[in-house]
């Protein structure tokens, strides 16, 4: 992809860019922690209780305020994790949405329609 897109020098300085054992990171990543994590297209290879887990560790190292950016296809609003929906696979924190009276939108709701 690189011969396509290339991020300006003004974001990548800002910017951690890692490839991950997301089955082992949180030994990787220690106590760092992001505004924004995009995990797209991958929970796809993993079973349910590896995604529970994956995604566990993606909440503790987010952020109050940030966001996990997942793929269009995937879903994590059955689940029992602390993170609300609030917008087209972008998931944030329970407690900083409740808190901040963010609007929580319906998994199935079409992001280009107004509400009924």
């Amino acid at each position: 992809i690189s011969d396509f897109v290339k991020a300006k020098a003004s974001l990548k300085k800002n910017t951690k860019f890692a490839v991950l054992n997301l089955l082992d990171f949180q030994s990787q990543m220690g106590t760092l922690k992001f505004d924004a994590i995009f995990c797209r297209n991958v929970f796809i290879y993993f079973e349910q209780d590896q995604i529970q887990k994956i995604t566990k560790n993606l909440i503790n190292h987010l952020y109050p305020h940030g966001h996990i950016y997942l793929g269009l296809s995937e879903s994590l609003v059955a689940s029992d994790l602390p993170i609300s929906h609030i917008g087209h696979s972008i998931y944030a924190k329970q407690d900083y949405v409740k808190e901040h009276n963010i609007e929580v939108v319906p998994e199935y709701a079409d992001p280009h329609t107004e509400p009924v």
